[in-house]
């Protein structure tokens, strides 16, 4: 019998990986690029209905009033004349009028509101009720004419905060939009319409159009997510090289966690493709926390790598010795981190469980090339690392003895301090507040946010409550006593603050 010790699972493990590691880089190589072309099928969702399961009461309850109602889902055009007037002269008229011919035109449109088509009833003699736009021809309307309308719509509760103001200064042109849902581009096509009438508009009439509406805030979602991730993950890049290199100070180190942070992004994104997961705001920042725990697993592989060189030990047993001192913890973080995003699934809204889906995916990959794509590329590439003399390994170790001497000898005093500091971190969290005005998740910056800001100052709410009053029985909503009822309803709350309009049927 042999007198050498049996060899551990990870001993056995690295053996393979240094004996195989050309094959080992070229297959995990074009697994990842394999992986990686489902990038092309992710699609980016910013419908806020995305955010309700498909069995919660909420979305039930708006299921009921899509198949009972119009959907209300729209982009809003709200035009302001640009030499301070009133939208009620001839030139601003005229806008609204060809915005909404134009608004029809508009793909998915099913309904457009504006002060030009407005069903405006009046009487003529006795027995006759006229029917008609309140605006036609506006371009040969008289100085009377327009005062008359503009009483009309200033009277009208339907209009007046909803599709003109108050002060008469700003109007809206309001486009329903129904989309199939059978593709997530969609709104996307329907925005880019609007935007390029909008363009149109201001070029042709003197009129400022900016637009709000569901559909802008959700195309919004989807360009500020994709933007984030242009602009976050070139910037997560360079900062990773640039503290990597004065970490390592070898460019080849610094080369191999790149590729394998690359590549480990690349696959998870892939997935996310090839599984039809649909990006959105939340789960679209999951690239970057892929790459910081990738990082992490590196790091923590290739220092020990570079000790173990330092102290003398060729390429191949300064690798065994990485992988023994990591496997376990590194392991250990990755199951606790899985774990833990997979923990998101128990969220309500799914964005939230995609998040821990696509980031519990990449954490995965990122611990399998830890151990199997960098200790091969760290037998294989060349590596320049001076040995260190036994006085400089003492004085390596000097400084961290120090810190181990503190923290085993004043163990209390360091329990206190910290149980003290994370007690006075949590006082104020009483004072958290839960905030769901979508329009303020996007920066002051941003065009939609500036828009829906001016609108909501100027012109009407940017919130809707929509109510389903069923009647008491089959063909009553024509009886007083429903019809009362209802009133007395909507008035209530145009008594509320902060109530812009109330669209009711007694109206």
């Amino acid at each position: 019998m042999s007198d050498e010790p049996r060899k551990s699972v990870i001993e056995r493990y690295t053996d393979v990986v240094i004996r195989f590691r050309y094959a080992i880089v070229v297959a995990t190589v074009i697994a990842c690029v394999l992986l990686g072309f489902g990038q092309s099928q992710i699609g980016f969702s910013g419908d806020y209905r995305y955010y309700f399961g498909e069995t919660t009461p909420q979305n039930e309850a708006l299921e009921v009033l899509d198949t009972n109602y119009a959907n209300a889902d729209s982009i809003y055009f709200a035009l302001t004349p640009k030499d301070g007037k009133t939208v009620f002269d001839n030139e601003t008229l005229e806008a609204v009028t060809r915005l909404t011919e134009e608004a029809w035109l508009l793909p998915y449109v099913s309904r457009v509101d504006s002060l030009a088509n407005f069903q405006h009833t009046r009487a003529e003699g006795l027995d006759n009720l006229i029917v008609e736009d309140l605006v036609r021809a506006p371009a040969e309307l008289t100085r009377a004419q327009i005062d008359n309308i503009e009483k009309h719509a200033l009277a009208e509760p339907s209009l007046i905060n909803s599709i003109v103001s108050a002060d008469g200064k700003h109007t809206g042109v309001n486009a329903v939009l129904r989309l199939s849902g059978d593709s997530p581009g969609e709104t996307g096509k329907a925005v880019a319409a609007a935007r390029k009438l909008a363009k149109t508009i201001e070029k042709n009439y003197p009129v400022a159009v900016r637009l709000t509406g569901v559909h802008m805030m959700n195309h919004a979602f989807t360009e500020i997510g994709m933007g984030d991730i242009k602009l976050l993950m070139p910037v997560m890049y360079g900062l990773m090289v640039v503290i990597l290199f004065a970490l390592f100070r070898s460019f080849l180190q610094v080369l191999m966690t790149a590729v394998l942070v690359f590549l480990t992004t690349m696959a998870a994104q892939g997935l996310v493709g090839w599984l039809g997961i649909l990006l959105t705001a939340p789960s679209s920042i999951a690239p970057t926390i892929i790459l910081t725990l990738a990082v992490a697993d590196s790091v923590h592989v290739i220092k020990s790598f570079v000790n173990a060189k330092r102290d003398g030990k060729s390429k191949e047993d300064a690798v065994r010795e990485s992988l023994r001192l990591n496997y376990k913890p590194v392991f250990l973080t990755t199951i606790t981190t899985i774990f833990g995003f997979l923990a998101l699934n128990f969220a309500d809204a799914p964005p939230y469980h995609d998040l821990g889906n696509i980031t519990a995916m990449g954490v995965g990959i990122a611990f399998i090339l830890s151990l199997s794509l960098l200790p091969a590329m760290l037998v294989i590439l060349p590596t320049w690392i001076k040995h260190r003399s036994e006085g400089q390994q003492m004085k390596f170790l000097g400084a961290w003895n120090k810190l181990a001497d503190v923290v085993v000898n004043r163990r209390a005093a360091v329990v206190l301090a910290f149980a003290v500091l994370a007690i006075g971190l949590s006082i104020p969290i009483p004072g958290l507040v839960l905030d769901d005005r979508w329009v303020e998740y996007f920066s002051e910056d941003t065009a939609f946010r500036k828009d829906a800001d001016f609108v909501q100052d100027h012109v009407t709410g940017m919130y809707s409550v929509e109510f389903n009053l069923k009647s008491p029985g089959a063909n009553e909503i024509s009886k007083i006593e429903y019809l009362e009822a209802v009133n007395e309803f909507a008035e209530f709350y145009r008594r509320q603050d902060n109530v812009y309009n109330v669209s009711v049927i007694t109206d």
